[in-house]
């Protein structure tokens, strides 16, 4: 599915399903005729897409993966693409910071995550799923790397001697709140 007027993916055909998946992060609604449309920063819906899997997988532990995954073609050229560990370690806090352009705290998810490898032994992968109880989420590219990218600007918000924990890098993410509904 794509945009008539500007020709962005807005979904794609459902491969489980007879529906299609809608990019919520491209998508603008107008309520009314006479209103304007509404939209919400990309990070509050990928926020929204952790926290629903954390919900319906039953686990705080992902790997994030790219949707067009070529893992043949990484090992042929000898560079494996980057996944995704998230940790969702506090999926609803509220925070303020001098950093904010906002006077009062915001709400958020404090979210662990770090670079991996992609490729590997698959076996090995799902017995360490098991063991971990980690889900998958797949996501296209964009996307990827706009969690990516708000996962480390993020870090603005923190303390220093908080960015880190262990082998973690500590982020904070923006949540959906009662004022965005309008």
């Amino acid at each position: 599915m794509s945009c008539r007027t500007c020709g962005i993916q807005l979904g794609r055909r459902d491969r489980t399903g007879d529906g299609y998946t809608v990019r919520k992060t491209r998508v603008a609604v107008r309520l009314s005729p006479d209103k304007p449309r509404v939209s919400h920063p990309i990070e509050k819906w990928l926020t929204c897409h952790l926290l629903s899997s954390m919900e319906s997988q039953g686990v705080r532990k992902f790997s994030v993966v790219d949707e067009e995954v070529d893992i043949e073609g990484a090992l042929k050229n000898g560079h494996p693409k980057m996944a995704m560990k998230l940790w969702i370690f506090n999926p609803d806090i509220e925070i303020s910071s001098s950093a904010l352009d906002t006077a009062g705290p915001i709400r958020v998810s404090k979210v662990f995550w770090q670079d991996v490898p992609e490729v590997g032994d698959h076996e090995q992968q799902m017995l360490n799923r098991q063991t971990l109880s980690e889900g998958e989420l797949t996501m296209p590219s964009d996307e990827k790397q706009a969690l990516r990218d708000a996962l480390q600007t993020s870090a603005d918000l923190i303390p220093e001697s908080g960015r880190k924990f262990q082998s973690w890098k500590v982020a904070l993410l923006p949540r959906f709140t009662k004022a965005d509904l309008g």
